[in-house]
């Protein structure tokens, strides 16, 4: 991991996540821009110069993927949805001029907001050693293990079905 990351949360609850890169990273400045106009990416904002460089992104009161796992019984639509929205983005990095490896692939920076029922990620605009291909495999498989848990009323046998599909050897990412 070739950065450092902090979490601020206010007396309102309201939550900044703070991405420090390692000092000399090469930064996109490019991108900065884009990932404002995104609509499944948190806002960013660059501050600092050089080796005290920061990117602060607003995450509000969304829940990360993994405290959004923790309170509720998440039903089959919603993970779909989840994994929908996880995925979708990867897939059309490179339309979207993004690159696929610059996304914080982790339930704990995967963001979800319970009202509008949307997720949202994080995209670095800076290479930190991240591999999507390998990520995308393993943030599936971190899904589908927190979801073991459905509504009382829900047959979960979907998550065994889906889980069975990605480790199937001919899965590749493009599906």
């Amino acid at each position: 991991m070739d950065y450092q990351v902090r979490t601020v949360v206010n007396d309102d609850h309201v939550r900044q996540v703070i991405f420090q890169p390692a000092p000399g990273a090469e930064i996109n400045k490019n991108a900065i821009p884009k990932i404002n106009t995104q609509p499944f990416l948190l806002p960013v904002k660059p501050s600092g110069w050089l080796k005290d460089l920061q990117f602060t992104y607003q995450v509000g009161r969304k829940l990360s993927l993994m405290e959004f796992f923790q309170q509720f019984a998440v039903g089959k639509a919603t993970v779909i949805h989840i994994l929908e929205s996880t995925i979708r983005p990867l897939l059309h990095a490179k339309e979207t001029q993004f690159a696929p490896d610059n996304f914080v692939l982790d339930l704990d920076y995967l963001f979800y907001d319970t009202n509008s029922e949307k997720l949202y990620l994080i995209y670095l605009p800076f290479d930190f050693g991240g591999q999507a291909g390998l990520s995308v495999m393993y943030i599936i498989a971190q899904i589908l293990g927190e979801c073991l848990t459905p509504p009382k009323d829900e047959d979960s046998s979907y998550i065994t079905q889906i889980l069975a599909y990605y480790n199937d050897p001919k899965y590749n990412a493009k599906g």
